[in-house]
């Protein structure tokens, strides 16, 4: 019996897929066969992925979304089912970050986590249940991260955005269970994507260091001794997008090289 993952003929929707992890997800999601709509606010972006996995020989096309209001994001879902008749995959994946000690984090800031990371993330499990539970099946994978398992400091609204995501997900998850629908969420280790970028340029005007000897103290940390990829958290969205994972419903999948693995 073969164990290759083959989404052929599943329709899949990443947001946040112009770049980094999104992008990351949108290529796995597509070399397993899946047709997907890469979702952002930056539409150029998205277009410039997706024209990057048909040329790969992938199934894509880019979509204008802006995750924090709900309007748009219900207009993107119907946008994509209405383009290829229906949804099986949802993945919301847009997020943003403001590191540094709790007193720097504005009003503002916090209220732009938790409306990108959360408040987004439910907008697209709605819109994504609209289609999933007539047809009676769908696989919903949110990005939370390993800061959604174990509080970080330095990252108090974020880790409180995250450990939304995956409260969220355990709850939508006994909800829907009897339609058929799976909803499972992946925690990201350290990748040095845009947002890390900004992390690192956060703690470092809080005066904490330099971005180089800090993201290296984070990779140190990690007991397999690399930072991940984009492609190992878009494997672990694919398999959990999958048949493979038809009985795992309401987990946090953690890849983040063994790192915080403590409850």
């Amino acid at each position: 019996m073969s164990t290759e993952i083959d989404l052929t003929g599943k329709v899949a929707i990443v947001t946040g897929a112009g770049s980094g992890l999104g992008a990351g997800i949108a290529k796995c999601l597509a070399k397993a066969g899946a047709s997907v709509a890469l979702a952002d606010i930056n539409f150029d972006d998205a277009r410039k992925m997706s024209n990057e996995i048909v040329s790969e020989g992938g199934k894509a096309f880019a979509v204008e979304a802006d995750v924090t209001n709900e309007a748009s994001v219900f207009a993107m879902v119907d946008e994509v089912v209405k383009k290829l008749g229906k949804l099986d995959i949802m993945c919301p994946n847009a997020g943003t970050c403001k590191a540094g000690p709790i007193e720097s984090c504005s009003a503002e800031d916090w209220d732009n986590m938790l409306k990108i990371n959360l408040t987004g993330h439910f907008y697209c499990v709605k819109a994504a249940l609209k289609y999933m539970k007539p047809q009676k099946s769908g696989k919903i994978v949110m990005t939370a991260s390993q800061a959604g398992r174990v509080a970080v400091p330095l990252l108090a609204g974020y880790s409180a955005s995250k450990f939304g995501v995956t409260a969220l997900t355990k709850a939508v998850a006994q909800e829907v269970a009897k339609d058929n629908i799976q909803v499972n969420c992946i925690g990201p280790g350290i990748i040095r994507t845009k947002i890390w970028d900004k992390i690192l340029g956060d703690l470092v005007a809080a005066g904490l260091g330099e971005a180089d000897a800090l993201y290296k103290s984070f990779i140190d940390a990690i007991p397999s001794g690399r930072e991940q990829t984009p492609e190992d958290i878009g494997n672990a969205v694919t398999f959990l997008a999958s048949d493979m994972a038809s009985e795992i419903n309401g987990d946090i999948l953690l890849i983040n090289g063994g790192q915080f693995n403590c409850p």
